[in-house]
């Protein structure tokens, strides 16, 4: 027997004769009703053990033939857990997950392959369909060129169920696909890169097994330079999406189309070939408290949406490095919805935006109140709705610098290299870093070094000139009793502090 197993879960075991190569060297080939199973990799073999007794179970040179006995196994008992060790386990036809498994892995080390043979005939890795209570956690899967639908894992009619940790990278289709009216599953901190369609996509949720509009939640996910959208939703109903991440995404960051009743919130897109967020055809939508930033399509785009809220949200640098966008576009009839408290606005070094806000003719009855729109080149909201509301909004046209470190340039795409792709993705990154350093340097009149403690009872800090300046000033409380050396870090004949970006802040 190789090595010590642990004990990692219960599940049933029927007394059944395996479907693979059993092995009687070492155990017996029936293994306890109450243990679940383990699996290995040595060379190119794989081998299947009790988590309990240690005894080998079966063997086999096909991957997902031995995987796929032992979810049988569970599949004749009511479930149980398999846990797959760190090795490489490539798939050639696709594993049918019974109700309440368990298939749980050693991390990034644990990667399932597909193979060009299962790519071709468009089928997943993992696929469930009609089943409930399955946990799919801490393992990776590679896609491989093939059919358009080709993808990692797919829920098809599932329900309470979870994805978790799951990382799913370069399939022609999607990363996560759940469909058929799956309801009440959670996907949580999966990554998902280069997949062709989404990193994640959910259709056609409304009625089914477990109710009317039972909603699916997506939180903590990351879609990293996918070739598609990031998060896509056709035809979902009470969708929830929060907390996630859409990074360099070839098509727009969020997708919505077809779909009611949606929540997207707390989530963050930037650096995107299209649009930041595209919602079509989609009514009660809630968009709040994200950050939405340097796209080259538009940050947000409402095309035949009713009833909604677009509310807290920041909206930078719509256009990227291309073309000068709108930030925030309604069109196609969109009405009844809500633009409020949203902060918009381009960087002092990237290029203008032609808009903040710009309300088609074609829509009508809609609010949009209470908006902060700067560095903007035509106008800063254009409503155009019939029975819409414009009011206090706050243009602003000329551009700001940031607070405390002026002239901080903004890194270019080109300069971005993907993690996925390179090995010395840290190496590059201390170099932009240190690039940016001595460009501040230069402009400096003097070496910056740390400043002693600033006592702030005895001075109060005021900025006396633009952003573009490094200068801070102090003055002295009247009723003070700190001589001049103990309330400056670097005195001066009028008491002046100079501060830059470089020195670390003021402490009191």
């Amino acid at each position: 027997m190789v090595g010590l197993l642990p004990v990692i879960a219960h599940g049933n075991q029927p007394a059944a004769a395996p479907k693979v190569e059993p092995d009687v060297a070492d155990g017996p080939a029936e293994t306890a009703p109450w243990q679940g199973f383990v699996l290995t990799r040595s060379a190119s073999r794989f081998f299947l053990w009790g988590d309990v007794d240690r005894c080998r179970v079966a063997e086999s040179d096909d991957a997902a033939s031995i995987l796929q006995d032992a979810l049988d196994r569970f599949a004749r008992s009511g479930g149980g857990r398999v846990e797959i060790r760190q090795g490489r386990f490539p798939i050639a036809r696709t594993l049918e997950l019974p109700p309440s498994v368990s298939v749980v892995g050693a991390g990034r080390a644990t990667v399932f392959e597909m193979t060009p043979e299962l790519a071709r005939t468009g089928g997943p890795i993992f696929q469930a369909r009609q089943t409930d209570r399955i946990v799919l956690a801490d393992f990776a899967c590679v896609g491989a060129p093939g059919a358009a639908d080709a993808s990692a894992i797919v829920l098809d009619g599932c329900g309470a169920s979870v994805v978790r940790c799951v990382m799913a990278h370069r399939f022609p289709g999607c990363g996560i696909w759940l469909k058929g009216h799956s309801f009440a599953n959670r996907l949580e901190d999966n990554f998902t890169s280069r997949n062709g369609r989404a990193g994640i996509l959910v259709g056609q949720t409304s009625s089914g097994r477990g109710g009317r509009f039972v909603p699916n939640t997506i939180s903590g996910c990351l879609s990293y330079a996918e070739d598609g959208h990031g998060f896509e939703f056709e035809g979902a109903i009470c969708q929830n999406l929060v907390n996630c991440t859409a990074y360099l995404p070839g098509g727009d960051g969020i997708y919505m189309h077809r779909s009611t009743s949606s929540l997207v919130s707390g989530c963050r897109v930037f650096m995107g070939a299209r649009n930041g967020i595209t919602i079509e055809d989609t009514h009660e939508l809630n968009v709040t408290g994200n950050i939405i930033g340097w796209n080259t399509g538009e940050n947000i785009r409402l095309d035949h949406c009713v009833w909604g809220t677009v509310t807290g949200n920041e909206f930078i640098d719509s256009g990227g490095r291309k073309a000068p966008q709108i930030s925030v576009h309604l069109r196609r009839g969109t009405k009844s919805v809500q633009i409020t408290g949203n902060a918009i606005f381009n960087w002092h070094d990237n290029q203008v935006m032609a808009g903040g806000i710009l309300e088609e003719s074609d829509c009508l009855e809609n609010q949009i109140t209470n908006n902060v729109i700067n560095y903007y080149r035509d106008f800063p909201v254009r409503s155009q709705g019939v029975g819409s509301v414009a009011a206090f909004n706050l243009a602003l046209p000329h551009a700001y610098g940031p607070p405390n470190a002026p002239n901080v340039p903004n890194v270019k795409p080109e300069d971005i290299r993907l993690h996925l792709d390179i090995d010395d993705s840290r190496a590059k990154a201390e170099q932009i870093a240190d690039s940016t350093a001595k460009t501040h340097h230069d402009r400096l009149p003097f070496t910056p070094r740390a400043p002693r403690r600033l006592h702030l009872r005895a001075c109060r800090l005021r900025l006396d000139r633009p952003s573009n300046s490094t200068r801070w000033t102090t003055k002295r409380s009247a009723k003070s009793s700190i001589p001049p050396h103990r309330t400056t870090p670097h005195r001066s004949r009028h008491n002046r502090v100079i501060r830059s970006s470089l020195s670390p802040p003021l402490r009191p």
